[in-house]
C-alpha cells in the first residue's frame, strides 16, 4: 500500500483478525497485504487496548451489578430479621394474654379454694 494513503477500518480489522484468529505470522500477513510491519504492529496494539478497555468496561458493569445485588440481598435479610423479631414478640404477646385470661376466669377465695369468677350460683 503506497505512503499517505490511509486504509479503511474493515481492512484493518480484518488484518488483525488473520493475525490474532487464524494465527498467521504478522510478517506474512503484512507482505500479504502490502503494508509495513509496523503498520500492522501499531494495528494489532490498537485492537488489543481497545479490547482490553471493552473489557474492563464489562467487568465494572458485573461489578456495579454485584454490588447492587448483595446491597439488595442485605436489605431484604434485614428486612427478613425484623419480620422474624415481630412475629416472636407477637407469639409471645398472644400467649400471655391467653394466660390472663384463663386467670381471670378462676378465682381463689381467702382460704385458697378456687370459683369461678363469672359462676356464683354452683
Amino acid at each position: 500500500m503506497p505512503k499517505g494513503i490511509k486504509s479503511s477500518p474493515e481492512f484493518r480489522a480484518q488484518a488483525c483478525r488473520q493475525v490474532l484468529e487464524f494465527s498467521r505470522p504478522a510478517r506474512h500477513v503484512a507482505d500479504d497485504l502490502g503494508i509495513n510491519i509496523d503498520t500492522l504492529r501499531a494495528w494489532l496494539k490498537r485492537a488489543s487496548d481497545e479490547g482490553a478497555k471493552m473489557a474492563d468496561t464489562d467487568e465494572s458493569d458485573a461489578e456495579a451489578e454485584i454490588r447492587r445485588l448483595r446491597r439488595e440481598l442485605k436489605d431484604r435479610d434485614n428486612e427478613l430479621h425484623w419480620a422474624r423479631q415481630e412475629n416472636e414478640f407477637l407469639k409471645k404477646r398472644r400467649a400471655s394474654s391467653q394466660r390472663n385470661n384463663a386467670s381471670s376466669a378462676v378465682r381463689n377465695d381467702r382460704w385458697g379454694e378456687a370459683q369461678l369468677s363469672h359462676h356464683s350460683d354452683v
